[in-house]
């Protein structure tokens, strides 16, 4: 929220309340002049050129969160809002009793060059049309093979066309770019919207730093060397080209809808937050429609297809103007907004902003996909004082920000790893759950890819993560992550173990025990740990396990095998329930306990619980894992 009721004083009583939602009512309570011209401009506003204008106003940050909430284009300044509107939505404007004034039409970007406008003075050549970027982006392939290449995202990733039948592209910058190596990986991407023309003038400037400095800057090699980097300098290629040839004010991509409007907001598009309260609008006329539903756009649809495949560990998309740093959501809190607020603060810095953040202007936004669905490092800055400013100062602002870029590449992943098959190693898709943290949000996080990689981006702490895949045992571990992150931990689930497959009975801590398998079902690894757990605190525990499946009755509960049994030496529960033991598959206690690959077993553990039940002790439910070699 950029604001709240100072705003109301200055309103028409029709205008107050939250969420302006305008109505044919207040349309048709306008002059009948006025009604008949903004119904005909309404028919055909997305075809039309947009016009920048200003609305002066005592609480321009309020007015602007307001008009925002009902999809206009605006952004608050000192003493009055800048809105990029339609001539319908000009029109509306001045029903709501407001008094925009022009200041500039939209016109092709190519006829600036070299001309002096109001967007920043004198716009000289040297801003790139999207062919010269994009054979600017092949060259660095071709100047530096070894650690970059060119990379036709739709093409590769198998995402549709966008509707001018453009495909976006990336350079991809490693230090053996030939392989596909196990390693975090890093986007930087930009001009979702495509008027911001200072944002690819960044990304470019980011490319050549990685690729000419490398080998010669230490800090650059060894973060080019360690990382796998992938740069998208235009996300949005149909409405950069309208930029440069039609409407230098343009905002979203070109997808025709019906009544002539025209193009979605494509930074309103992403699933995380887009059916939320506080998403853009659902107009298409609007500069900022989010879409008839989320990534329902082949632009964004390419780059989830490209995430999806390299799980980015880190995540910077930039945008402009305000020269600040945005985190977390427009609405939903979080319980890490203060850490993500500190974390925005310390990249505003390194880009020279001085720690200058503030909350998104709305949800659906591309940083809160990778934040929200992938446990990534994601944020988003605004550059620059003007979209389309000075090209000097554009390549200035290129050099103070990139900096950040490098201050991300070397910063710690707060915690990561890996989640494979414990049997054969091969990476898992794996579902990853706070355990006892609530994500109103509906966040969710995921490991994948070739590797199995998963990343979080967790405040420094204690966590307790659960890690659970289809037809696998899950597996909830603690892992505390240092100041700075740089915890790590990987996973190896158990294939086919299953839990319960016999039943089991509270215990006096409410619970029924369950029993847990860490480690690798490999015979030659020997590296299993079991865990029992929801026992009663400090009380003695013996493993068991067995190959003849069963459901006898035992004590207060029930043996999930039957004879011979194989019995562990005796631990003892800690203070929160849980107990532990090494099962040393080499060596077994006796004899008929030997484990060899091919064959299943069955793990449960007795464990003592005076006071209560008829027998004193109780046992927990029963798990099937099957051993590989």
């Amino acid at each position: 929220m950029r604001g709240d009721d100072p705003v109301a004083s200055i309103l028409p009583t029709r205008f107050r309340g939250p969420g302006l939602a305008f109505t044919s009512a207040m349309i048709h309570a306008t002059p009948l002049r006025l009604a008949v011209a903004f119904a005909a401009l309404t028919a055909t506003s997305g075809a039309q050129t947009l016009s920048h204008v200003a609305i002066d106003a005592p609480a321009p940050a309020a007015l602007a969160d307001r008009l925002e909430r009902s999809g206009f284009d605006v952004e608050p300044g000192p003493g009055r809002i800048d809105a990029y509107v339609t001539d319908a939505e000009w029109l509306e404007l001045r029903s709501l009793g407001l008094a925009p004034r022009l200041l500039e039409r939209g016109r092709p970007f190519r006829a600036l060059q070299g001309s002096a406008t109001d967007l920043g003075g004198n716009v000289p050549p040297g801003y790139q049309d999207l062919s010269e970027i994009e054979a600017r982006m092949a060259q660095v392939a071709v100047d530096h093979p070894l650690i970059a290449e060119f990379v036709d995202l739709s093409v590769r990733f198998g995402a549709p066309l966008t509707s001018e039948g453009r495909s976006l592209k990336a350079v991809r910058i490693s230090g053996n770019v030939g392989a596909d190596e196990d390693e975090p990986a890093v986007l930087v991407a930009s001009a979702h919207h495509c008027r911001e023309l200072v944002t690819p003038v960044i990304a470019l400037e980011a490319i050549d730093r990685l690729t000419d400095d490398y080998g010669s800057v230490p800090s650059i090699t060894e973060a080019v060397d360690t990382h796998d980097i992938w740069i998208i300098p235009v996300c949005n290629p149909d409405g950069y080209e309208h930029v440069f040839n039609v409407d230098n004010f343009w905002r979203k991509n070109r997808r025709p809808f019906g009544g002539g409007a025209v193009g979605v907001d494509l930074n309103r598009n992403y699933p995380q937050g887009w059916s939320g309260s506080c998403s853009g609008s659902s107009s298409p006329t609007s500069s900022t429609y989010k879409g008839p539903s989320a990534a329902s756009e082949a632009e964004t649809q390419a780059i989830l297809a490209l995430s999806n495949d390299r799980r980015f560990a880190k995540v910077i998309d930039v945008h402009s103007r305000g020269r600040e740093v945005l985190w977390g959501y427009d609405c939903p809190t979080h319980p890490f907004d203060d850490y993500y607020r500190d974390e925005a603060v310390a990249f505003s810095q390194a880009a020279g902003y001085g720690g200058a953040e503030r909350r998104p202007s709305a949800d659906g936004e591309h940083q809160q996909w990778h934040h929200g669905r992938r446990g990534a490092w994601a944020t988003l800055i605004e550059t620059a004082t003007e979209f389309q400013p000075d090209f000097a100062d554009a390549l200035a602002e290129a050099a103070q920000v990139v900096p950040a870029v490098e201050w991300l590449l070397q910063r710690a992943v707060p915690a990561s790893g890996r989640v494979t098959d414990a049997c054969s190693g091969a990476p898992l898709e794996a579902s990853i759950t706070l355990v006892g943290t609530s994500l109103p949000a509906g966040e969710e996080n995921r490991s994948g890819g070739a590797f199995g990689r998963w990343h979080a981006n967790l405040p420094p702490g204690s966590h307790t993560l659960r890690f659970e895949a289809p037809g696998y045992a899950p597996e909830t571990v603690t892992l505390d992550v240092p100041p700075g992150g740089a915890a790590t931990l990987d996973v190896a689930l158990v294939g086919g173990a299953v839990e319960p497959y016999c039943v089991g009975t509270p215990n006096s801590t409410g619970q029924v025990g369950g029993v847990e398998f860490l480690g690798s079902t490999s015979v030659s690894a020997n590296t299993a740990v079991l865990v029992a757990t929801a026992l009663p605190p400090n009380q003695f525990c013996l493993f068991v396990y067995g190959q003849t499946e069963a459901q006898i009755p035992l004590f207060d509960g029930f043996l999930c095998f039957s004879d011979p049994i194989v019995r562990l030496g005796i631990v003892t529960s800690d203070a929160l329930g849980v107990a532990t033991t090494p099962l040393d598959i080499a060596h077994p206690p006796q004899p008929v306990g030997l484990i060899t690959a091919g064959t299943t077993w069955n793990f449960q553990a007795y464990y003592r619980d005076p006071g209560f039940g008829a027998n004193g002790a109780n046992l927990t439910r029963g798990m099937r894992v099957p051993f590989c070699p």
